[in-house]
């Protein structure tokens, strides 16, 4: 029969101390936030500009709402542009993504 004995030394210095617990955590969170605030800022920039005019793209706040609400024409614009074009590259994103899922 085989037995393990383990030091106590061992365990207490791997224990770490509360206040350097709390500091690790502190700093995870900050790093966190700011990957968290570089990854949605764009998205933002992405929903607010489809809602404005061409013009209001580079007259108004790039963060802010244009002079009057133009997503509806936009998305109207997007979908009727080349004859639907933009609905094949759709289909085509997602047949691409489906047969590159299966195939992992």
């Amino acid at each position: 029969m085989m037995t393990a004995t383990t030091d106590i030394a061992t365990f207490e210095a791997a224990k770490r101390r509360p206040g350097e617990r709390r500091r690790s955590r502190i700093i995870l969170t900050l790093l966190l936030s700011l990957f968290l605030i570089y990854s949605f800022v764009p998205l933002v920039y992405l929903v607010l500009s489809a809602t404005k005019t061409n013009g209001d793209l580079f007259t108004t706040f790039g963060f802010g709402f244009g002079t009057e609400f133009n997503l509806w024409q936009n998305l109207s614009d997007l979908l009727a542009r080349d004859n639907g074009i933009f609905m094949r590259w759709m289909f085509n994103s997602v047949l691409y993504s489906t047969v590159a899922g299966l195939g992992a």
